[in-house]
């Protein structure tokens, strides 16, 4: 036989298929091959049920409690009020645009707020924002407000924030309570 020659290997294909044939068709699978596959899909039920367990425990109090410090660092305390239903967190924005002694603010109602990993504000998002002057002097800050119309809602960037102090407002029970009874009713 010439080296190139592929009539060498046709008896060995021809009997690796017709055996296969005779076992009950050209594509019947091993043991082994059922095995394999059984192993994968019990890996695949593992996995899930790994999953399905890390996500209820996660959601327990117990564990959210702990990890909410960690993600959350110095603005935890607010988070776990406004979590509970009956607080809200107010933000005064103080921004770093100014003219002459009067630099701009902002007040709202905080629908976002998101920390860079310095723990730092990277931006703010506010709702019901009213706008403000605030003159800083000698005697030390003066609120000037300005007739204007409130802003549905505003996105403060790190870069256009000079200071930022938040106010976390508990809602009065009877409040709290109607806006449940009112869910319910929904």
């Amino acid at each position: 036989m010439v080296p190139g020659d592929k009539r060498l290997f046709r008896p060995r294909l021809r009997s690796k298929y017709l055996s296969r044939a005779r076992r009950g068709g050209a594509g019947a699978r091993d043991a082994s091959d059922l095995a394999l596959e059984m192993w994968l899909f019990a890996m695949l039920l593992i996995g899930a049920a790994t999953g399905s367990i890390a996500h209820w425990l996660v959601q327990r109090e117990a564990v959210s409690g702990k990890t909410d410090a960690i993600a959350f660092g110095w603005l935890n305390p607010a988070v776990q009020a406004v979590k509970k239903g009956d607080s809200f967190v107010v933000a005064y924005v103080l921004t770093k645009t100014s003219h002459e002694c009067f630099t701009i603010a902002y007040e709202g109602t905080v629908q976002q707020l998101a920390l860079d990993e310095e723990q730092s504000i990277r931006f703010v998002v506010l709702n019901d924002v009213d706008r403000f002057l605030v003159k800083i002097s000698e005697n030390g800050l003066e609120r000037v407000d300005a007739p204007s119309t409130p802003i549905t809602q505003l996105q403060i960037t790190a870069v256009e924030i000079a200071n930022v102090a938040l106010e976390v407002v508990r809602a009065p029970d009877m409040d709290v309570a109607a806006i449940e009874a009112e869910d319910a009713g929904s």
